[in-house]
């Protein structure tokens, strides 16, 4: 699979949709419209309903300075393309030993918080390591820790789940596994009007594009076993019946 630049792309489109190699200069109104084309797609493209996309997945890492909260804009490197937590926070110590936090849903602080409402006693606030994130994708996230139970020194690492990436320099890179989605998205954008059989044409290979990466996404890697993880060995209380 090739890997294209926004040079890459604004050619590409070029030569579908004119026929020729006098590619637009970046200052050019025809530059400027399919490099905002490109991003809607990429924008859309990361909303995609029922996707989570590998590719936006990342690994969060920066220095614990043992306080109870972090706004993440403000540690280094700064994160701030954040959607949406995943999994647990992790401390990594000096020696390389990890400690893990459970990420707990903001609404439910209080009730970790005060243990006279708690309704387990492996929730009160005493004896579990939670944390927890508010924010918002557009104004950013802080990161708060149970206050009895404060990370050291070490390294801080959680994945987090993030914004695509928007085009904007000659060497900015789409992250999709199939940029050609895009150069057939914006083909079929641009010759909507005065060839809509054309543009109908590409729009139809942009759709086989996005299905054949959603299929990828969801491929496990070779030998891997690919099923839903018996957990009831993990779970707690009574299930079903008993």
């Amino acid at each position: 699979m090739a890997v294209y630049d926004l040079t890459d792309l604004q050619q590409k489109i070029h030569r579908i949709v004119e026929l020729n190699v006098d590619y637009p200069d970046s200052s050019d109104d025809e530059y400027t419209l399919r490099t905002g084309l490109l991003n809607d797609h990429i924008d859309a493209w990361e909303k995609e309903e029922g996707v989570e996309w590998d590719s936006l997945w990342v690994l969060a890492s920066f220095t614990s300075s043992s306080a109870a909260s972090y706004a993440l804009s403000g540690v280094s490197p700064a994160i701030t393309n954040m959607r949406y937590p995943g999994g647990f926070v992790e401390l990594v110590d000096s020696s390389g030993g990890s400690t893990y936090w459970e990420v707990i849903k903001p609404e439910e602080v209080r009730l970790r918080t005060n243990n006279a409402t708690a309704w387990d006693y492996q929730y009160t606030n005493e004896q579990t390591r939670w944390c927890y994130f508010l924010g918002d994708p557009q104004a950013g996230f802080t990161l708060y820790f149970n206050p009895n139970f404060i990370p050291g020194t070490g390294t801080i690492k959680f994945p987090y789940y993030k914004k695509a990436t928007r085009l904007a320099d000659a060497g900015d890179k789409p992250q999709m596994s199939d940029p050609e989605f895009l150069v057939h998205s914006v083909a079929s954008d641009v010759l909507a009007q005065e060839d809509p059989g054309e543009a109908d044409k590409h729009l139809q290979i942009a759709q086989s594009k996005l299905k054949s990466m959603k299929t990828q996404n969801m491929m496990a890697p070779h030998w891997q076993i690919n099923r839903v993880q018996d957990r009831s060995g993990h779970l707690s209380g009574s299930g079903f019946g008993k």
